[in-house]
């Protein structure tokens, strides 16, 4: 998919969307193409060079988890920029996108190039008058 940067407030405005549809791991497995990288709604492309895609997603043990995942246009980072660094900085990220923090450790995966963040029920902390678990 285009790289494609909005500003801020376009994102932030589009995000509720993407925590809608629940995608179940084991099928996008099987089927590539319906993953949500593949949906505009799930993309989120910051002018920086960075790119989230946000999605809701069932785990074959039955956890829902809320799943970032961050990759960066080339340059984006010196080859002196450590793992932590690069963690907070999607971090950062993805609390600017949602616009509330998150609580507690999150579960971590770095392959390649691209960090992959999930986030349990019980981490997210609710926005005001809505959902607590996915907004």
């Amino acid at each position: 998919m285009d790289f494609e940067p909005e500003i801020e407030g376009s994102l932030k405005q589009r995000y509720s969307d993407a925590v809608v549809d629940v995608y179940d791991c084991l099928e996008v497995s099987k089927n590539p193409e319906s993953r949500p990288g593949n949906k505009r709604k799930h993309v989120f492309d910051f002018f920086d060079g960075c790119r989230l895609i946000v999605s809701k997603e069932r785990f074959p043990d039955g956890k829902l988890m809320l799943h970032f995942s961050a990759s960066f246009k080339d340059g984006y980072f010196s080859q002196k920029s450590s793992h932590q660094e690069i963690l907070g900085i999607v971090v950062d990220k993805v609390q600017e996108l949602r616009g509330e923090p998150f609580k507690g450790a999150v579960q971590c995966i770095m392959i390649k190039d691209v960090v992959h963040l999930m986030y349990e029920e019980n981490q997210i902390v609710p926005l005001p008058g809505t959902n607590p678990m996915w907004n």
